[in-house]
């Protein structure tokens, strides 16, 4: 059983590189389809796994399609697209990988910038404390607010941010009474 394994997984493999080559020919996908005996809906699929749209930047510098295709992983690809600014929805795509593996390679590409302390900020806050904090960033850019002042004013104020919201309350209370008073007159 398996040898059958391994003699079907040898031949899947060799089709596969007959696929990259093929493509490297600038054969089209209904001519791969016909050469290699696979269906024209597989063949972006095996691109994609052995990497086939970067195998150029690695011909110019002597290497063949094998040594290409075994140092481009997704992981590594996914973390030149994160690299280049790609979100990880558009990585998702490229590389036709889930939502878990994409977010998994993406906290990975967070660590080997070493930006762990933004990895675990995300643990501890989650989807919608990113969302909160992006909202007070965009809130204190338009108020022309920066990062220090905020900074220096919850140092002076943040024990007392409670009082002050409630004080505010009542004097905003008090205000619309007088306003609604000014015009009843």
């Amino acid at each position: 059983m398996r040898a059958l394994q391994y003699r079907l997984l040898s031949i899947r493999q060799k089709r596969e590189k007959a696929v990259v080559q093929l493509y490297k020919e600038g054969k089209t996908y209904r001519d791969i389809s016909k050469i290699a005996k696979i269906s024209v809906r597989d063949i972006k699929p095996v691109l994609l796994k052995y990497g086939a749209d970067n195998l150029s930047e690695y011909a110019d510098i002597g290497h063949g399609y094998e040594d290409a295709a075994a140092i481009l992983p997704n992981s590594t690809k996914a973390y030149k697209l994160f690299s280049e600014g790609k979100s990880p929805l558009q990585v998702s795509i490229d590389l036709n990988l889930r939502a878990s593996e994409v977010k998994t390679l993406y906290r990975e590409h967070w660590e080997l910038l070493k930006m762990h302390s933004l990895a675990r900020l995300y643990d501890e806050i989650g989807d919608q404390g990113v969302s909160d904090l992006l909202q007070l960033h965009e809130s204190c850019k338009a108020q022309q607010v920066s990062n220090d002042q905020i900074i220096q004013y919850l140092a002076i104020y943040g024990n007392d941010l409670p009082m002050i919201k409630r004080q505010y309350d009542v004097v905003d209370s008090r205000l619309q009474g007088l306003i609604s008073q000014k015009y009843t007159i």
